[in-house]
């Protein structure tokens, strides 16, 4: 049953990436920080369980062939015009005797009950998160959202301030992947991070 739950799963991401239709060329994606700790450090996908990865850290470049820090953007093309969001992907290491191959992995955010940071989930399910590029930081786009701090009853929110915001709650935190603990990326939905471990960074694209 987990094998074929896994199979459905590696072609819910394959359908997903798929669909973008185009994939630029091969990055690594380093850390801008305040901290010195974390400043220049490279971003590679690490084992949280199966067929999911997060981004843990190298405290130096990464090798030209070494995949486990190579990523992609993928996104599509409408009317000769490249889109602003796409998928973050990257390419799963498969057996020979997998029966799936070339399976491609989609960043997504982990969510909790108890807590508003969010890890980094480079995974196969079917939630993915659409991002774009800052020159070449890393984004999560705000369009059609509303911010409730702001709300006041029965006032409809104004969604159309949201359009053109470009997010980077993006963070450096020790973070439990049951059995795993890791000092990994992750996002902080609003206000202060919960966990008290997080510093903030900026996530920047380096080509290949």
């Amino acid at each position: 049953m987990r094998l074929v739950a896994g199979l459905l799963a590696g072609l819910a991401a394959i359908a997903a990436v798929s669909a973008q239709g185009n994939q630029s060329a091969p990055f690594f994606l380093k850390l801008k920080s305040k901290s010195a700790d974390l400043n220049g450090n490279y971003l590679y996908a690490g084992h949280t369980g199966a067929l999911q990865q997060t981004f843990l850290l190298y405290d130096s470049k990464p090798l030209a062939n070494d995949t486990s820090a190579i990523f992609n953007w993928n996104y599509t093309i409408d009317n000769g015009v490249a889109s602003q969001f796409g998928l973050l992907t990257w390419l799963f290491p498969s057996r020979p005797s997998s029966p799936v191959q070339n399976l491609w992995l989609a960043l997504d955010l982990t969510l909790s009950i108890r807590t508003n940071v969010a890890p980094t989930s480079i995974s196969s399910g079917e939630g993915y998160i659409y991002v774009g590029w800052d020159g070449d930081k890393l984004y999560i786009p705000g369009a059609g959202t509303a911010d409730d701090s702001k709300f006041v009853p029965h006032v409809y929110p104004n969604v159309t301030a949201s359009y053109g915001l470009k997010l980077q709650q993006w963070y450096a935190c020790w973070v439990y992947f049951g059995p795993y603990y890791y000092l990994a990326v992750a996002w902080v939905t609003t206000g202060h991070p919960h966990n008290p471990t997080c510093e903030p960074v900026s996530i920047v694209r380096e080509f290949v």
